[in-house]
């Protein structure tokens, strides 16, 4: 049968006592099967603690036994070693990426991929054309007969000619020599052989510029209009007409030197955006012509059938396929990582691996650098074998543009987007939205660039001002030094040299100063953001904690540590729950935890109301005491040990650790601080060993130190033989032992146990409490559970939670004495004999009170002295059979008879809990 008493095993030669005096000071705690009739765990101990009858006679007790006592804060070890913390996260990022490889493969495979695909299409192309005849002969570039006329035009001009459909302005530009006379004759000259009939001059009154300007038909015409794109808008219909190909509006210019009857010196500028110097021969042919028709003394008339190029090598047609579609590929390519860094922020922050580390002691600067790097590199990597395989594939856009801007730009470009993931990790808190939103967000930005960006950064009209709105967004910056590289590889461009990646054509330069202020600005936002945005797990700051001196100092804030005043007393609050208030206020020893009229309120959301889940909680543990928390669930157990651990703000109040606030000086606690929450908050890629190697140097230890420390940890929760295996691979039962270890590594000065036990088999249960005995003589332990032997056996305190309020504290034997009077009688009888076996009990022992009725199984608490145990021996071994009692057993009340009173009993006049009814199932639900 099962044992109903309350038995115990070796657990129990700790400091806590679970029997029940009775009235001449022998305790017994009896259990009875009556198939043979045998009686065990019979104790005494004369030794137990009465509870303080009134305030008048209220003396402190100390419970503590450590062996060390602490006498003030300074004594703590609660400085962090940057070293330490960063050696210690760096190698759990490298083991844990190195596990996720085929994350990291995908991230840089995907890319690669896209470049083959794009090489294959470029193959493809060149197998179409490659039958096609190019030319092979030179042509004949006659003059164009069409020529301006020396007229200085206005800007009105210049917008009708842009207008006027099918044609563009060009322009001959004339720079003054230092003999201003011959000029005119010159320039006249030069313009007098235009053909009147072709060309379309424009006259202006006022002169704006030393120019020429007439409109030509346009050479660049690509794009022949259709009845689907025909737009009644000339702006348009001129867009669509030259589409994204424009020649610049200036043919060239001269420079008259030294121009006389004597000598003919000039310098000749020519255009050669898309033209290539295809009308250099033209502007030559006009500069000699008017020089001989000016110096001749006989009317002189040149004529030209053409004029021949000079000899060239034989080439086929050619359409770079790659260089046009490279920067509308490129610009998903380069932004590929944003998603996928998203995803590694956000899943520790959404699984609480981030806060547990945080709580475990690590500085949160080390973690946002360490995830920096690694987010960083496997960038880098990936963007270098793009590179690497664009030049393999004998790219343009790699070979002829220089290494350095492009490197620049990789390399400044991958400091924004990490910047970039970490602040909009700010905004997300599950791992599955953000990495969504991260791909709609790099293929939005991707098709807007390649349909809207780009043809703003085609128009020779686009003024400073939209391409400084277009580089404040990150990817439109990055595409505009994409589209940079591309325009100056097409159409035989000699690409980006080192020596132009500054010049205003290109602005490389300007790309890379918005590149690095964007990145500062971005992680300075991600950090501030981070630290006083709500969200779902943390303490926040005030939105102006930098400007305190504390901030900058570290100096401990002493106008918020003394703030909360402990109230005297509280409405409605048990007589022993205020003495433990004035306990916290009197005691001299300095406490491990004290917690001052703490408050936590979680506000409406969804509909429901607002939630009251912590009430004026005001208690204090002791050095070497482990506090054990009981209550209902829901009750606010598990709330008060996250706003101690700093995994949430309380509303009010507060609490200190070793005389340090959790309002301003969680960071030290955490060094100092052990916890292991109710979930298990694991990495699935690392081993038992790794996780206790990482916690363990945070907490500062290193060298055979660390060893001993990690192999001490494995052993006492029995894994030390899986060691190796992966936690993901672990039991339910294995990661909470884990769990636990990673709590007590480093020998912290206080612990927060939160459930330990859940899910443990008897025996590793067993262990788990040797362990924790272990540890209480050397550190605080604050045990939250629902197991009442667990309670029993481990706590030398106990406080019972119902409702958000405190309404029970003191020893486990004293609350026992207390709420119980005398001892328990369990009766267990067949289905349909449950009232009969009922009214016998009641009938031998009418003092005699029924506890709960559940399922056949009714327990009685019967007084002190009501019956001699000699006669109820006998008679329930005379009478089983008849009253068909198959188990039953006699026992000392216990702590779960206690927690049953005060969850469901009422409070009275004088403090007690009173149990109005027995419980059963029925109004359990209820």
């Amino acid at each position: 049968m099962a044992d109903f008493g309350n038995s115990t095993n070796h657990l129990l030669d700790s400091d806590a006592t679970s029997s029940v005096g009775n009235s001449d000071g022998t305790n017994f705690n009896t259990s009875i099967n009556p198939n043979h009739n045998n009686v065990n765990n019979i104790s005494n101990n004369n030794n137990v603690e009465k509870p303080k009858s009134s305030k008048d006679d209220f003396v402190p007790i100390n419970y503590a036994q450590t062996d060390s006592v602490i006498t003030s804060a300074d004594e703590l070890r609660t400085k962090r070693n940057f070293y330490n913390q960063f050696n210690a996260l760096f190698r759990k990022s490298a083991t844990y990426q190195w596990r996720q490889y085929k994350t990291n493969l995908c991230q840089i495979i995907l890319p690669l991929l896209l470049i083959l695909l794009l090489f294959i299409l470029q193959v493809v192309v060149d197998n179409f054309i490659k039958d096609q005849e190019g030319y092979k002969t030179p042509e004949d570039l006659h003059p164009q007969p069409y020529l301006p006329a020396f007229y200085q035009s206005n800007e009105t001009a210049l917008e009708e000619c842009k207008e006027s459909i099918g044609v563009y302005p060009r322009s001959l530009v004339y720079i003054d020599s230092s003999d201003q006379s011959f000029i005119p004759d010159m320039t006249a000259n030069i313009t007098a052989y235009a053909d009147q009939r072709i060309v379309f001059l424009i006259f202006a009154v006022s002169f704006v510029g030393r120019y020429a300007t007439y409109c030509q038909y346009s050479p660049s015409i690509i794009n022949p209009l259709t009845l689907n794109n025909v737009s009644d808008s000339i702006v348009t219909f001129n867009d669509l007409t030259y589409n994204e190909w424009k020649t610049n509006p200036y043919i060239g210019g001269y420079n008259f030197k030294n121009v006389d009857s004597n000598n003919f010196e000039l310098s000749l500028l020519y255009n050669n955006s898309n033209s290539f110097g295809k009308e250099l021969p033209t502007l030559l042919h006009l500069a000699s012509r008017a020089y001989l028709s000016m110096v001749s003394t006989n009317p002189i008339k040149v004529w030209f059938d053409g004029i021949a190029d000079f000899p060239r090598e034989e080439k086929l047609l050619a359409f770079d396929l790659v260089s046009i579609l490279g920067p509308i590929l490129y610009i998903f390519i380069f932004q590929l990582p944003l998603p996928v860094v998203l995803r590694l922020v956000l899943y520790e922050k959404e699984k609480k691996l981030r806060e547990i580390m945080k709580m475990m002691g690590l500085e949160m600067k080390t973690y946002w650098l360490v995830t920096y790097i690694f987010s960083y590199s496997i960038y880098l990597i990936s963007m270098m074998l793009v590179w690497l395989f664009g030049s393999i594939f004998q790219f343009k856009y790699f070979l002829m543009n220089n290494g350095l801007p492009i490197f620049l730009i990789i390399f400044f470009w991958g400091h924004l987007l990490v910047s970039f993931a970490f602040f909009l990790s700010v905004f997300f808190s599950k791992t599955e939205v953000g990495t969504v939103i991260g791909y709609i967000w790099v293929f939005g930005t991707g098709i807007l660039a390649g349909n809207v960006i780009l043809k703003i950064l085609d128009s020779p009209s686009t003024p400073d001002s939209s391409l400084f709105a277009i580089s404040i967004v990150p990817p439109f910056v990055l595409f505009r030094a994409l589209y940079i590289f591309r325009r100056e590889v097409t159409f035989d461009g000699v690409g980006v040299k080192i020596s132009t990646m500054s010049d205003s054509r290109n602005e490389i330069d300007e790309i890379i100063g918005f590149m690095i202020v964007e990145a500062i600005i971005f992680m300075v936002l991600a950090l501030y953001l981070e630290e006083v945005l709500p969200s779902d797990y943390g303490v926040k700051r005030h939105p102006l904690f930098f400007l305190k001196k504390s901030f900058w100092t570290g100096e401990r804030d002493e106008s918020m540590t003394n703030e909360v005043q402990l109230k005297e007393n509280v409405q409605g609050e048990p007589r022993d729950v205020r003495d433990e208030r004035r306990r916290i206020k009197e005691v001299d020893q300095l406490l491990a935890l004290e917690i001052l009229d703490l408050n936590k309120v979680y506000p409406a959301h969804g509909g429901a109301k607002e939630k009251l889940a912590v009430k004026s909680l005001a208690l204090g543990v002791d050095q070497g005491i482990c506090f054990g928390f009981l209550g209902t669930n829901g009750s606010g157990k598990s709330t008060t040990v996250s706003c101690i651990s700093g995994l949430f703000p309380p509303t009010s109040g507060t609490a200190r650790i070793f005389g340090l606030d959790i309002r301003t000086e969680i960071d030290k606690i955490h060094m100092i601080m052990g916890i292991t929450p109710q979930d298990n908050v694991l990495w699935d890629d690392l081993t038992g060993e790794e996780h206790l190697l990482f916690f363990g140097r945070i907490k500062n230890l290193k060298g055979q130190e660390l060893t001993d420390a990690v192999n001490r940890g494995l052993k006492e929760v029995n894994l030390h033989e899986e060691n190796s295996k992966r936690s993901g691979q672990y039991s339910g039962g294995m990661k909470r032992r884990l769990s636990v270890a990673c709590g007590l590594i480093g020998d912290p000065k206080i612990v927060l146990l939160d459930e330990p036990s859940t899910g443990l088999d008897p025996f590793s249960r067993a262990c788990l409490w040797d362990v924790i005995n272990s540890y209480k003589r050397k550190c605080a332990i604050l045990l939250v559970s629902h197991a009442m032997e667990e309670v029993e056996a481990l706590c030398q305190r106990v406080g019972i939670f119902i409702n958000g309020e405190l309404k029970c504290i003191g020893g486990c034997s004293e609350l026992v004495s207390r709420f119980s009077k005398g001892y328990k009688i369990m009766i267990n009888a067949e289905q349909g004999y449950e009232q009969e076996a009922q009214k016998y009990l009641m009938d031998l022992i009418p003092q005699a009170t029924l506890l709960t009725s559940i399922a056949g199984t009714s327990n009685y608490e019967v007084p002190h002295g009501s019956i001699e145990m000699s006669n109820i021996f006998s008679a329930f071994e005379e009478n089983k059979e008849r009253l068909h009692i198959t188990d039953w057993g006699i026992s000392n009340s216990s702590l779960e008879e206690v927690f049953i009173k005060v969850a469901l009993g009422r409070q009275g006049d004088d403090g007690e809990f009173i149990v109005d009814e027995p419980v059963t199932i029925s109004n359990i639900n209820n």
